[in-house]
């Protein structure tokens, strides 16, 4: 990985405004007066006065040292000026002086782990001493797990020995990005190192091996009373690996277990209940833990909130989410954008979309986190309310605020266009997806499908239907019962049946939508021997015939001579008698049979 750097330590130019007196003294001033000034400077971020006084020291004839560098390099991290801190940091490394973990600090909170590894690089390339901590400390700042596995296997060359922190700080680094498989290989490594795993090497393997799945977090905890003592932490990363997997009542049991540590459950241990909770939709055991995380003296935070009014949005309690969100700002909570969206959709599913979009609106407004999952969920509330044209308002303004739509976005609005029969809005909305880079979705197509049968352009239908094999979208039950009804609605009764047949063969749910459409279809068609196979192949699918079944295969009977019509009803009265007592109560009687 090649980085770039700089060549030199910038220092800035003493001016008049920085405020800093002239160095008078009654002795002579040494490297620890200069030390103390320049850590006071660190503490108050005054990384200019600090710039100075490094500056100053060897015209006061003191050598500058490693720590005199990491008090300027710290001020500099705290003000801000990372490009000073890393200045600072080669500084270092052009005088040979060795390195110790403040060094590698500075850098580290200087939140630029790529400058942290070129410098590092160059450093070791220089044959300057570096020590274990130094390794420690930059693998630790990285934010590449590659980098940090190779920094790792770069100690054995540097003759110098990895240690328990060495395999933590790895561990960590691959934990943070999801790569459990490498941290698993690392803990796997210890006992060849002759090191014993500590709780905090426990800990940070579990939280990453519950990245790959909740039973493989569970299982690494069954191995830590073997070898160390859990403390809250390893209670926490299981429980929280439970809430992803949506296993709340594993996380019910280790949440119940914390006390046996004797330590209480924290803020983190409340919200992975919580969140396990509200992901095992069980919104009254997510509200219990949150009203007894509160009387606990334990402040609740963005996420507890957010959990709970989550929970409260899937059981349809939009009351209680509405509450628990203006709650926030009583407790001074800032609201985000998850908290956000779940009391809108709250209040979507309730029908209460003019509260829906004032809570989308007001947020707005107060500049809170706005994202695109808010703005989908203002628009589903649209869909929900038949406020197309507001729908398609948000659309659009989700360029502007967030930059791209996603595939939620889409769908709402055209399941908006759909419900209003915009079928033209639905069918533009559709085509200007690929031009957007979203490909489309099952529920895409079936919304574009149903706008277009609504509208009687069945033309239309068939094309996304073709559409959809070729974008390699596999079609639903949904979809078909669409198209056979826009086909049916048409007088294309044979692409109606076609499609009928296709829907069979497709091993898809036909249902009574499925089997009315197709009756129609017959009826238009006069295919009365077709529609009579199709009715009487209803109850061994343990279907119920709907009305418009009996009303179109009683129209198709009627339009038949008596003789005929006595020799179905013998036939139907073998395989349907329950067809012939419901016809006979709407009336069969009267149609001269």
């Amino acid at each position: 990985m090649q980085v770039q750097v700089e060549e030199t330590c910038h220092i800035p130019e003493k001016q008049a405004d920085i405020g800093t007196a002239p160095l008078v003294a009654s002795r002579a001033l040494d490297a620890r007066d200069f030390t103390v000034a320049m850590s006071s400077c660190s503490r108050l971020r005054a990384w200019r006065e600090a710039c100075v006084l490094l500056q100053a020291m060897p015209e006061a004839r003191v050598q500058t040292n490693v720590i005199s560098f990491n008090a300027t390099a710290s001020a500099c991290q705290k003000g801000g000026q990372w490009q000073h801190a890393l200045g600072a940091f080669q500084a270092i490394a052009k005088r040979h002086l060795e390195l110790d973990i403040y060094s590698f600090g500075a850098v580290r909170g200087a939140g630029r782990w790529l400058q942290a590894l070129g410098l590092f690089k160059t450093v070791f390339e220089a044959q300057v001493q570096v020590n274990e901590v130094s390794f420690n400390t930059t693998i630790s700042a990285l934010e590449a797990w590659e980098a940090a596995l190779d920094l790792f296997g770069a100690m054995p060359e540097a003759k110098v020995q990895a240690s328990e922190v060495s395999f933590n700080a790895s561990i960590s680094a691959c934990e943070r990005l999801g790569r459990w498989r490498q941290a698993s290989r690392l803990f796997g490594l210890m006992p060849e190192a002759n090191l014993q795993p500590s709780v905090v090497t426990i800990n940070s393997t579990t939280t990453a091996r519950g990245k790959g799945g909740w039973r493989m977090a569970w299982d690494m905890f069954q191995t830590i009373e073997t070898k160390v003592r859990p403390n809250v932490i390893s209670f926490n990363a299981v429980i929280s690996a439970c809430a992803t997997g949506e296993q709340w009542q594993p996380a019910l049991e280790l949440f119940s277990a914390i006390p046996l540590v004797r330590a209480p459950p924290n803020e983190i241990s409340f919200n992975a209940i919580i969140t396990a909770c509200e992901k095992g939709n069980q919104w009254q055991c997510a509200l219990d833990w949150f009203c007894t995380m509160r009387s606990s003296r334990l402040e609740a935070d963005v996420i507890s909130f957010s959990a709970t009014i989550s929970a409260c949005e899937k059981a349809a309690e939009w009351q209680l989410a509405l509450h628990l969100f203006w709650a926030m700002a009583d407790a001074q909570v800032q609201a985000n954008a998850v908290s956000l969206s779940a009391v809108i959709s709250a209040c979507a599913k309730a029908g209460q979309w003019p509260l829906a979009l004032g809570l989308f609106w007001a947020a707005s407004d107060a500049r809170l986190q706005v994202n695109s999952v808010s703005f989908n969920a203002a628009i589903s509330a649209c869909e929900k309310g038949g406020q197309w044209q507001r729908a398609l308002a948000l659309f659009w303004a989700m360029g502007s605020r967030v930059g791209r739509r996603t595939i939620v976005s889409f769908s709402a609005a055209i399941s908006a266009c759909e419900k209003a029969g915009q079928w033209q809005q639905a069918l533009a909305l559709c085509e200007r997806m690929p031009f957007a880079r979203v490909q489309p979705n099952v529920i895409s197509f079936n919304s574009s499908i149903s706008a277009c049968e609504k509208g009687s352009q069945w033309h239309q239908a068939l094309g996304l239907f073709r559409a959809m094999a070729s974008a390699n979208v596999e079609a639903s039950d949904i979809t078909f019962n669409a198209i056979i009804s826009a086909c049916e609605k048409s007088g294309r009764w044979q692409h109606a049946l076609a499609l009928f047949s296709m829907l069979a063969e497709a091993n898809l749910r036909v249902g009574e939508i499925s089997f009315s459409a197709a009756l129609g279809a017959c009826q238009i068609g006069g295919q009365w021997q077709q529609a009579l196979a199709m009715f009487c192949s209803m109850p061994e699918l343990q279907l119920e015939p709907t009305q418009v079944c009996y009303s179109c295969l009683l129209a198709l009977l009627s339009e038949q001579k008596p003789w005929a019509l006595q020799s179905l009803k013998r036939l139907c009265a073998k395989r349907c008698l329950r067809f012939w007592r419901n016809a006979g109560n709407r009336g069969w009687s009267q149609t001269g049979a």
